[in-house]
């Protein structure tokens, strides 16, 4: 946005060209960032997230003119000012405003001029002075009820704090062809078998990596530049590559024999992994899969064992290792069986303790990208106490949505004159982010600051994850959210729509 700029104030910005800025703001969109004061916006160009703090400094500006890594990187500016640099001196610019789809001049407009008392955007001013589309991406920032200081964050990243792993991910995807992740997205079938099998973990990832052509091979380590020998560290005969290492060896050949595996002698060493693996999986039962997936694992650590100079069991050995460690599993089944099951929560809703009241809350978003938060609040007996449906701005993410709820079911309860409540959701992330103690700095990080200010107005409070069958009723009224155009509450009653459910939750009616 940009603002009238004084003298008293150390710098200011040049006037751009109406023509180029109405491209710019045609241009807009919003991606991840979070306001951190009633004075303050932020407007995004092109994925680039930038704030204003309440020094008469142009976001507008900083866009055009600061470089960024739009990829993930964005700066973040808080209550004090920062990055002055590159805004220049003694200039004015313009808000401009629309009318029938043009923009207008508007000199000498604010941002905290759009913003209300309440900490809360100005709907009517900014759908004055903004197009439809901008006006919505405006709205979806969240407003911090706390001060903040000037910050880089990582988009790519829940908590906004840059991770190796974040970074690599995303250099991948811009390195590599897309045809690399559509090529492996075809093989849904061989991932679902897979990961269904009884067997430990690392030994199913360990064939999900290999199907994925990313094991530490000779070959896999020369195209990422580590200079390494091309050769087998076994054999010493042929270029080592995924297939090489887990079938192809030649002191491998009698080994595979001796095994109860069929089509074995079908794998061709030029044909990738994935491609054999797939068509194998037609051939062979599921202890022949198992057996396979602990043979290769295996094999696999006797190569590191050999390529390390450490001790290895002759491979004459193996194959009483790999049946015996199969006969131990699958004497177990009722175990793996037990074992997933065991911390499954409850699957329906679950009153609260008598002197404690339950809050639900979700969040619902569309394919037409209407969105709606819900929230009902019920006592020890299950009765409902109130209810609330509301119309979220549809620019908003998933995660931010359900954030968005916790904080509307919050309010609502402080404003029903609860005190000691537990609050029940069935977005995972969120309920963690608000048990965890680390900084948030993303996004969804603002939502949060602003309902843990909430919470000090409660003398009680939890927070609980349940699965969709158990938060059923908040879902229905998220879902009505969408479909309204502001809000509809209900003290103690609630919609018709929602008898169905709430008698399948056992509360009662009346």
């Amino acid at each position: 946005m940009m603002h009238s700029q004084t003298k008293s104030q150390t710098k200011g910005v040049n006037k751009v060209n109406s023509e180029v800025l109405l491209e710019k703001l045609n241009s807009l969109t919003v991606s991840e960032s979070t306001a951190s004061s009633p004075s303050k916006d932020k407007i995004n160009q092109e994925g680039s997230m930038m704030e204003v703090s309440s020094y008469h400094c142009s976001t507008w500006k900083r866009q055009i003119r600061f470089d960024m890594n739009k990829e993930g990187e964005k700066w973040e500016v808080g209550s004090k000012r920062a990055r002055d640099e590159v805004i220049d001196n003694d200039s004015k610019m313009e808000v401009m405003q629309h009318e029938e789809g043009c923009i207008k001049q508007c000199p000498n407009l604010l941002v905290c001029m759009l913003i209300s008392e309440y900490r809360e955007w100005n709907k009517a001013a900014i759908s004055v002075f903004f197009p439809p589309i901008i006006a919505n991406n405006i709205l979806s920032i969240p407003i911090s009820r706390q001060q903040k200081e000037d910050s880089w964050y990582w988009s790519l990243t829940p908590n906004g704090h840059y991770t190796v792993k974040s970074g690599y991910k995303e250099l991948r995807k811009i390195k590599l062809p897309n045809i690399h992740d559509s090529f492996f997205h075809q093989f849904t079938d061989v991932w679902k078998r897979v990961w269904k099998l009884k067997l430990p973990a690392k030994i199913k990832f360990f064939i999900w990596r290999a199907c994925r052509e990313i094991l530490p091979v000779c070959s896999n380590l020369i195209k990422k530049g580590v200079d390494v020998d091309m050769w087998c560290p076994v054999c010493k005969e042929e270029e080592e590559s995924v297939s090489h290492a887990v079938l192809h060896c030649s002191h491998l050949r009698d080994f595979w024999r001796q095994l109860p595996i069929p089509f074995m002698d079908e794998s061709v060493e030029d044909v990738p992994f994935i491609d054999w693996f797939n068509m194998a999986l037609t051939q062979w039962k599921e202890e022949e899969l198992c057996i396979f997936a602990i043979a290769t694992y295996k094999v696999w650590n006797r190569r590191n064992e050999i390529r390390l100079g450490a001790n290895t069991m002759p491979i004459q050995l193996l194959k009483d290792s790999i049946l015996s460690l199969w006969n131990e599993i699958n004497s177990l089944p009722e175990t793996f069986e037990q074992s997933s099951h065991r911390h499954e929560p409850p699957m329906g809703w679950t009153p609260p303790p008598f002197n404690l009241l339950k809050v639900n809350v979700d969040a619902s978003k569309k394919s037409d990208n209407a969105t709606g938060l819900g929230c009902v609040i019920r006592n020890h007996q299950g009765r409902v106490l109130g209810a609330v449906a509301k119309r979220a701005q549809p620019c908003a993410t998933v995660e931010q949505l359900e954030a968005s709820a916790v904080l509307l079911g919050l309010e609502f309860a402080r404003g029903f004159g609860c005190e000691a409540v537990m609050l029940e959701g069935d977005a995972c992330g969120v309920i963690k982010q608000l048990n965890s103690q680390s900084e948030l700095i993303s996004l969804v990080g603002t939502i949060v600051d602003n309902i843990k200010v909430v919470c000090n107005e409660f003398s009680s409070i939890s927070f609980g994850w349940v699965p969709r069958s158990a938060n059923s009723v908040a879902n229905k009224l998220a879902i009505f959210g969408s479909s309204i155009l502001s809000e509809e509450v209900w003290l103690e009653d609630h919609p018709v729509f929602l008898s169905d459910v709430l008698a399948l939750d056992g509360c009662i009616l009346c």
